[in-house]
């Protein structure tokens, strides 16, 4: 089966409609398990049977309510979220469509993509090896626009609510969304050592000199080229000798995928998604250890940060290489 991506018909403003390109649907990508599998497939039958022309949320949500396990779906059913209740409530303010709608014509919204790239960002932050259907639940219910919030609210239950009955009931590690509301100055640093703290806090500085109001965890690595530059740190210095990479190199390979921006206040900064993603896994990386810069570029490997871990491998600074540092 195949489904459509948005087709872009203007830039500025940004314009999306139905009837993009085709992929497969579900994804070909083996880290979605049977169940997810499963519920994504049923979700774009869904929306077929309901004569829509699109796949969003609230369709990944109903569907994936279906596939739950029994432990998390007899948590949930206690606080009166059920598949039939959900699909009911969905139904009374979605309604149906007018036209009828072959399931291959349907279109995968960016908010419908997003929750599916959501729910393998969370199963990577909990360490999981595949995408569950608890994981596409808590993902639509993250990017959600209003929809979900709605039958959510038609079951008497708020978003924290559920997202905790289903974390409850899966085996996730101490530092699952430690960084949630964290800055590069304030969040769950009580074990890091000076080195990886100001690592952070310089990363922090070299996104204001760019311009960027989101922190991507390719600035940790300036944090870390800074570090070393300032002479202050010898293990910074000694991680990049040990890698084979001068600070300029690294600066050099940023640069390339840099693009201007506006001056932006420390205040207008935020963490990006994909670098908390990093902290936390640094975290559970020093287990009960002290978390060092070693441990922010082991995690940007397997966090899977794409940016980072990309510019990591143009220097020559494989995974393998990294991993060398904390073995």
């Amino acid at each position: 089966m195949t489904i459509h991506t948005g087709a872009i018909t203007s830039r500025d403003p940004l314009t999306i409609v139905p009837g993009g390109a085709s992929m497969p649907w579900p994804p070909d990508d083996p880290r979605y398990g049977p169940d997810a599998r499963r519920a994504l497939a049923d979700a774009q039958l869904e929306a077929a049977n309901l004569g829509h022309n699109h796949l969003s949320p609230p369709h990944i949500f109903v569907s994936a309510l279906t596939q739950l396990s029994r432990v998390t779906a007899d948590a949930l059913a206690g606080v009166g979220v059920t598949d039939a209740a959900a699909r009911s409530a969905f139904g009374s303010f979605m309604g149906r469509g007018s036209a009828t709608t072959a399931p291959e014509d349907i279109t995968l919204t960016p908010l419908g993509q997003n929750a599916i790239e959501r729910a393998m960002h969370e199963s990577w932050r909990m360490h999981h090896p595949q995408v569950r259907a608890e994981h596409l639940v808590l993902a639509c219910i993250i990017v959600d626009n209003g929809f979900v919030a709605r039958i959510l609210v038609a079951l008497d239950q708020t978003r924290d609510s559920v997202m905790s009955a289903i974390i409850a009931t899966l085996d996730v590690p101490d530092s699952y969304r430690a960084a949630e509301n964290a800055t590069a100055t304030n969040g769950p640093y009580e074990r890091f050592d000076d080195d990886a703290k100001r690592m952070l806090e310089l990363a922090e500085g070299e996104a204001i000199e760019a311009g960027d109001r989101g922190i991507n965890s390719h600035y940790f690595l300036l944090g870390l080229a800074r570090l070393a530059e300032s002479g202050e740190s010898p293990a910074a210095e000694r991680i990049l000798r040990t890698l084979g990479v001068t600070s300029a190199e690294l600066r050099a390979e940023v640069e390339k995928l840099r693009r201007p921006g506006e001056r932006v206040e420390r205040l207008q900064l935020w963490l990006t998604a994909s670098a908390k993603l990093v902290i936390e896994h640094a975290i559970h990386n020093a287990g009960t250890g002290t978390v060092r810069p070693e441990h922010l570029l082991v995690a940007i490997d397997t966090a899977h940060d794409s940016i980072a871990g990309y510019i990591l491998k143009q220097v020559g600074a494989t995974p393998e290489r990294v991993r060398s540092l904390v073995d």
